[in-house]
Protein backbone atom coordinates (compact mmCIF):
# COMPACT_ATOMS: atom_id res chain seq x y z
CA UNK A 1 0.00 0.00 0.00
CA UNK A 2 1.16 3.50 -0.77
CA UNK A 3 0.40 5.70 2.23
CA UNK A 4 0.30 9.36 3.23
CA UNK A 5 0.23 10.58 6.85
CA UNK A 6 -2.07 13.54 7.58
CA UNK A 7 -2.15 13.07 11.36
CA UNK A 8 -3.82 15.18 14.01
CA UNK A 9 -3.05 13.87 17.49
CA UNK A 10 -5.19 13.68 20.63
CA UNK A 11 -8.54 13.93 18.86
CA UNK A 12 -11.92 12.66 19.93
CA UNK A 13 -14.77 11.04 18.03
CA UNK A 14 -16.42 14.48 17.81
CA UNK A 15 -13.27 15.83 16.18
CA UNK A 16 -13.35 12.99 13.68
CA UNK A 17 -16.93 13.92 12.77
CA UNK A 18 -15.82 17.51 12.21
CA UNK A 19 -12.77 16.50 10.11
CA UNK A 20 -14.60 14.05 7.86
CA UNK A 21 -15.97 16.63 5.43
CA UNK A 22 -13.15 19.14 5.12
CA UNK A 23 -10.17 16.79 5.46
CA UNK A 24 -10.98 13.15 4.70
CA UNK A 25 -13.31 13.70 1.73
CA UNK A 26 -10.69 15.58 -0.27
CA UNK A 27 -8.88 12.25 -0.70
CA UNK A 28 -12.03 10.59 -2.11
CA UNK A 29 -11.21 7.34 -0.29
CA UNK A 30 -12.75 3.99 -1.01
CA UNK A 31 -12.18 3.02 2.63
CA UNK A 32 -11.72 4.85 5.91
CA UNK A 33 -10.08 3.15 8.87
CA UNK A 34 -11.28 4.89 12.01
CA UNK A 35 -9.32 4.46 15.24
CA UNK A 36 -10.96 6.78 17.73
CA UNK A 37 -12.96 6.85 20.94
CA UNK A 38 -10.31 6.18 23.59
CA UNK A 39 -9.76 9.88 24.25
CA UNK A 40 -13.52 10.42 24.61
CA UNK A 41 -13.70 7.77 27.32
CA UNK A 42 -10.56 9.05 29.07
CA UNK A 43 -11.93 12.59 29.24
CA UNK A 44 -15.67 12.00 29.65
CA UNK A 45 -15.57 8.73 31.62
CA UNK A 46 -17.08 5.29 31.28
CA UNK A 47 -20.62 6.68 31.18
CA UNK A 48 -19.83 8.15 27.76
CA UNK A 49 -19.59 4.77 25.98
CA UNK A 50 -23.11 4.95 24.50
CA UNK A 51 -22.39 8.41 23.07
CA UNK A 52 -19.17 7.17 21.45
CA UNK A 53 -21.16 4.38 19.78
CA UNK A 54 -23.74 6.93 18.59
CA UNK A 55 -20.99 9.10 17.12
CA UNK A 56 -19.53 6.12 15.27
CA UNK A 57 -22.98 5.64 13.74
CA UNK A 58 -23.12 9.35 12.86
CA UNK A 59 -19.68 9.09 11.27
CA UNK A 60 -20.76 6.16 9.11
CA UNK A 61 -23.95 7.95 8.07
CA UNK A 62 -21.97 11.07 7.16
CA UNK A 63 -19.42 9.01 5.23
CA UNK A 64 -22.24 7.33 3.30
CA UNK A 65 -23.65 10.76 2.38
CA UNK A 66 -20.34 12.46 1.57
CA UNK A 67 -18.54 9.47 0.06
CA UNK A 68 -21.10 7.00 -1.34
CA UNK A 69 -19.70 3.49 -1.55
CA UNK A 70 -16.88 4.16 0.91
CA UNK A 71 -16.28 1.47 3.53
CA UNK A 72 -15.61 2.56 7.13
CA UNK A 73 -13.44 0.23 9.22
CA UNK A 74 -13.68 0.84 12.95
CA UNK A 75 -10.51 -0.34 14.68
CA UNK A 76 -11.28 -1.50 18.20
CA UNK A 77 -10.33 0.81 21.04
CA UNK A 78 -7.25 -0.53 22.80
CA UNK A 79 -7.08 -0.84 26.57
CA UNK A 80 -3.82 0.86 27.52
CA UNK A 81 -2.35 0.15 30.98
CA UNK A 82 -2.89 3.78 32.01
CA UNK A 83 -6.53 3.54 30.96
CA UNK A 84 -7.35 0.15 32.43
CA UNK A 85 -10.08 1.86 34.45
CA UNK A 86 -11.88 2.50 31.16
CA UNK A 87 -11.84 -1.21 30.21
CA UNK A 88 -15.59 -1.75 30.85
CA UNK A 89 -16.49 1.19 28.60
CA UNK A 90 -13.91 0.18 25.99
CA UNK A 91 -15.37 -3.32 25.90
CA UNK A 92 -18.89 -1.87 25.63
CA UNK A 93 -17.99 0.38 22.70
CA UNK A 94 -16.07 -2.36 20.91
CA UNK A 95 -18.88 -4.89 21.33
CA UNK A 96 -21.55 -2.43 20.20
CA UNK A 97 -19.63 -1.36 17.10
CA UNK A 98 -18.78 -4.98 16.26
CA UNK A 99 -22.52 -5.73 16.48
CA UNK A 100 -23.34 -2.79 14.18
CA UNK A 101 -20.73 -3.83 11.62
CA UNK A 102 -21.28 -6.14 8.70
CA UNK A 103 -18.80 -7.98 6.54
CA UNK A 104 -20.05 -6.47 3.30
CA UNK A 105 -21.65 -3.19 4.31
CA UNK A 106 -20.45 0.33 4.98
CA UNK A 107 -19.23 -0.34 8.55
CA UNK A 108 -16.69 -3.07 9.25
CA UNK A 109 -14.90 -3.91 12.50
CA UNK A 110 -11.20 -4.67 13.04
CA UNK A 111 -10.38 -6.33 16.37
CA UNK A 112 -6.96 -5.29 17.70
CA UNK A 113 -7.53 -4.96 21.44
CA UNK A 114 -7.42 -8.69 22.23
CA UNK A 115 -3.98 -9.03 20.61
CA UNK A 116 -2.61 -6.34 22.92
CA UNK A 117 -3.78 -8.04 26.12
CA UNK A 118 -1.79 -10.52 28.15
CA UNK A 119 -2.90 -14.02 29.13
CA UNK A 120 -4.51 -12.47 32.22
CA UNK A 121 -6.79 -10.32 30.03
CA UNK A 122 -5.05 -7.11 31.10
CA UNK A 123 -3.03 -4.79 28.83
CA UNK A 124 0.35 -6.32 28.02
CA UNK A 125 2.89 -3.73 29.22
CA UNK A 126 5.47 -5.09 26.77
CA UNK A 127 3.37 -3.63 23.94
CA UNK A 128 3.24 -0.10 25.37
CA UNK A 129 5.68 2.77 25.83
CA UNK A 130 6.86 3.88 29.27
CA UNK A 131 3.90 6.30 29.43
CA UNK A 132 1.62 3.21 29.60
CA UNK A 133 -0.64 4.87 27.02
CA UNK A 134 0.93 4.73 23.57
CA UNK A 135 1.92 1.58 21.74
CA UNK A 136 5.63 0.86 21.33
CA UNK A 137 7.21 -0.72 18.25
CA UNK A 138 6.14 -4.23 19.31
CA UNK A 139 2.58 -3.03 19.92
CA UNK A 140 2.40 -1.20 16.62
CA UNK A 141 3.75 -4.22 14.81
CA UNK A 142 0.80 -6.29 16.07
CA UNK A 143 -1.71 -3.46 15.66
CA UNK A 144 -0.60 -2.50 12.15
CA UNK A 145 -0.44 -6.08 10.96
CA UNK A 146 -4.04 -6.75 11.98
CA UNK A 147 -5.28 -3.65 10.18
CA UNK A 148 -3.22 -4.37 7.09
CA UNK A 149 -4.36 -8.00 6.97
CA UNK A 150 -7.99 -6.88 7.05
CA UNK A 151 -7.50 -4.28 4.32
CA UNK A 152 -5.66 -6.79 2.14
CA UNK A 153 -8.32 -9.46 2.75
CA UNK A 154 -10.97 -6.97 1.65
CA UNK A 155 -9.15 -6.09 -1.57
CA UNK A 156 -7.10 -3.02 -0.67
CA UNK A 157 -3.67 -4.62 -1.21
CA UNK A 158 -2.75 -2.32 -4.07
CA UNK A 159 -4.49 0.76 -2.68
CA UNK A 160 -3.11 4.19 -2.10
CA UNK A 161 -3.75 4.77 1.59
CA UNK A 162 -3.91 7.89 3.70
CA UNK A 163 -3.39 7.43 7.43
CA UNK A 164 -4.29 10.67 9.22
CA UNK A 165 -2.85 9.46 12.51
CA UNK A 166 0.27 7.77 11.21
CA UNK A 167 -0.88 4.48 12.74
CA UNK A 168 0.69 2.68 9.82
CA UNK A 169 3.64 4.45 8.23
CA UNK A 170 4.13 4.67 4.49
CA UNK A 171 4.86 1.13 3.40
CA UNK A 172 8.43 0.77 2.32
CA UNK A 173 8.03 -2.98 2.24
CA UNK A 174 9.94 -3.44 5.48
CA UNK A 175 6.89 -3.78 7.72
CA UNK A 176 7.84 -0.78 9.87
CA UNK A 177 5.01 1.13 11.48
CA UNK A 178 4.99 4.52 13.15
CA UNK A 179 3.77 5.58 16.57
CA UNK A 180 0.79 7.87 17.07
CA UNK A 181 -2.59 8.45 18.75
CA UNK A 182 -6.09 7.49 17.70
CA UNK A 183 -7.62 9.17 14.67
CA UNK A 184 -9.24 8.32 11.35
CA UNK A 185 -7.34 6.46 8.70
CA UNK A 186 -8.34 6.32 5.05
CA UNK A 187 -7.50 3.90 2.28
CA UNK A 188 -7.96 4.98 -1.33
CA UNK A 189 -8.23 2.13 -3.82
CA UNK A 190 -7.62 4.26 -6.88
Amino acid sequence: MNTVNIGIGATTMRDQLLYLGPIVTKFEPDAIVLFAGANDLAVKGNGYADRVVEMVGEYVTSAEQLLPGTVVYFVSINTAPSRAGNAPAIDKVNAAVAQMATTDGTLRYVETNAALLGADGKPDPSKFQADALHLNDAGYEVFGKLIEERLVADGFATSDCVFPDGTIAPDSGDGDVSENDDEAVTADAR
